[in-house]
């Protein structure tokens, strides 16, 4: 069980949901601890899903990490060397920086004369100024951005300093892998889907969501949580995943629209073209967010209700 924090406000609990959800179901914005891991019952965090004549591995990733997850369980890499196509949510190595920064633009910026300063209030623009001189970060260089390309871009400051880094993640490394076999890498998604989905959320909720991020504990009972969550995903844990993704769900009910944005509404997306992939004579390796495997409407829940076999490897 999660013991780190209390039931907390319901805008503290939206941030948090957010945070998770951004970090097991999104490549742009997630991070991971390695404290103390142990595995579990020589379980990984990776399922083979079969029918009469054909199966896929499907690997629950978290993106962003540090080198200390390496090396990654026997189990996970033996699906990759048998399998002869990498299918990742998006292929972050093809993405290139003019792309990036014009996609940010039209999805994250506020329309010309517009900015933080304008929309935040006087009080709360200051302590956002204070809280990023803390960390080396002058507010001109974000203050053309919505509230919530704030909110990850400051998430993933945080995370720079404490070590982790996109080049270390689950998909960096296997994308690295397939360039070196000459694999074929196929995208679930685009970076500019992603992206239209967070610039859907109100401004004004994001705005709460900058100031709860600057109240005390601010983003420390964040990073305790990821630290739990990073040792339930190395003991193939489905419990101990979905218990992180879904407990502010439960505390917090009308946060289910988000959920259905972030998580459902991809899952059902993805659940169709993994069948696709089920259907010819290719076996294919599937990384995507931890968060889209768990729960009900959960990728494996949804494979095994549609007949599936779905096997939990394990060394």
């Amino acid at each position: 069980m999660i013991k780190i924090h209390k039931k907390r406000p319901y805008f503290t609990r939206f941030l948090f949901a957010f945070i998770l959800l951004f970090i097991l179901a999104f490549p742009c914005c997630s991070c991971a601890s390695t404290d103390t891991i142990d595995e579990q019952d020589g379980k990984s965090f990776i399922w083979k899903i079969s029918d009469d004549d054909s199966f896929v591995y499907l690997l629950g990733s978290i993106h962003i990490a540090s080198s200390d997850i390496y090396p990654l369980a026997s189990s996970i890499e033996n699906a990759f060397q048998e399998s002869d196509k990498l299918v990742v949510e998006i292929n972050i190595k093809e993405v290139g920086p003019i792309t990036t920064m014009l996609l940010f633009e039209k999805y994250g910026t506020y329309p010309a004369g517009g900015g933080l300063k304008q929309n935040l209030d006087e009080d709360l623009y200051k302590r956002l100024e204070a809280s990023l001189e803390e960390m080396g970060v002058s507010i001109s260089a974000y203050d053309g951005y919505r509230p919530w390309v704030v909110v990850t871009l400051t998430q993933e400051t945080v995370m720079v300093e404490k070590e982790y880094s996109a080049e270390h993640g689950i998909d960096i490394y296997f994308l690295e892998k397939a360039v070196e076999r000459d694999m074929e890498i196929l995208e679930l998604e685009t970076v500019e889907y992603q992206l239209k989905l967070m610039s859907d959320f109100p401004d004004e909720l994001m705005i709460l969501m900058i100031e709860k991020s600057l109240e005390p504990p601010g983003l420390d009972d964040y990073i305790d949580i990821i630290g739990y969550m990073f040792k339930q995903w190395k003991k193939g844990s489905v419990e101990g995943i979905e218990e992180v993704v879904f407990k502010d769900l439960e505390e917090e009910p009308s946060l289910a629209p988000y959920y259905e944005v972030f998580l459902y509404q991809r899952n059902y997306e993805m659940m169709d073209k993994i069948e696709e992939y089920l259907t010819d004579e290719y076996t294919y390796f599937i990384v995507v967010g931890a968060g889209h495997l768990v729960g009900e409407e959960g990728l494996l829940n949804l494979l095994e209700e549609a007949g599936y076999e779905v096997e939990q490897l394990g060394d």
